[in-house]
């Protein structure tokens, strides 16, 4: 299939993106069992510190901290290669999809650590699930790609908020400005995803919360 710029830029960009939630997903996921391998779990969950705050505040620092090695080191990277196109008025938007993915892979993040609140090792899932959400992506192919697999793998890849997120972000630092006709599709896309994972995660993790408290599993951390 055609590509509307360089297979060079296309795969840069993806690593641009990606720098920014890569980290995060991974520290957000191992926090409850670091947190207990250092004995301080059960102080902060007596201590009123709910799972969902836990988690939240480890995201937020450790995406502050990726935030700021993508933009000051592959950033410039990718100005140095001739890669970004980005206009001024688009830099707003740019900005919007990159909350609304952080918020996405916190709800993911969320998700997989109501898993570890039950099982304690879920190394290897976790990563391969971060794997999946990028092959879904198009961080290494077009999402388009996948229907040579699996027809109309491309259709349900777009509704993850990632693969609508990253389309976008191409479009707007290499083209310069997403297609009209296209932008509004990956932006319903990632209101609504980005929405139903985070309800659904808050929700999920609770829950489990409850369970693991009832069953005694958080006794064995």
């Amino acid at each position: 299939m055609d590509l509307e710029y360089s297979l060079r830029d296309f795969l840069l960009v993806g690593v641009f993106f990606w720098a920014f939630f890569g980290k995060s997903y991974d520290d957000t996921v191992n926090c409850i069992p670091e947190e207990a391998s250092r004995g301080t779990l059960g102080f902060l969950l007596t201590n009123n510190v709910s799972f969902v705050t836990l988690l939240t505040a480890r995201a937020t620092a450790s995406s502050i901290i990726s935030a700021v090695v993508a933009i000051c080191i592959i950033f410039p990277i990718l100005a140095v290669l001739d890669v970004l196109q980005l206009q001024l008025q688009w830099l707003l938007l740019a900005m919007v999809i990159f909350f609304l993915c952080w918020l996405f892979m916190l709800g993911v993040s969320l998700l997989v650590s109501s898993v570890n609140v039950l099982f304690k090792r879920i190394g290897l899932f976790s990563a391969l699930f971060l794997w999946a959400l990028k092959i879904l992506s198009g961080y290494f192919f077009p999402v388009e790609a996948l229907d040579d697999f699996v027809p109309g793998l491309s259709f349900m890849a777009m509704s993850l908020p990632t693969s609508a997120g990253l389309q976008l972000i191409r479009w707007v630092l290499i083209l310069g400005a997403p297609p009209p006709e296209m932008m509004w599709n990956a932006l319903t896309s990632l209101l609504i995803g980005t929405t139903i994972v985070m309800v659904a995660a808050i929700i999920i993790l609770k829950q489990m919360e409850k369970i693991a408290a009832k069953v005694g599993t958080l006794e064995f951390y």
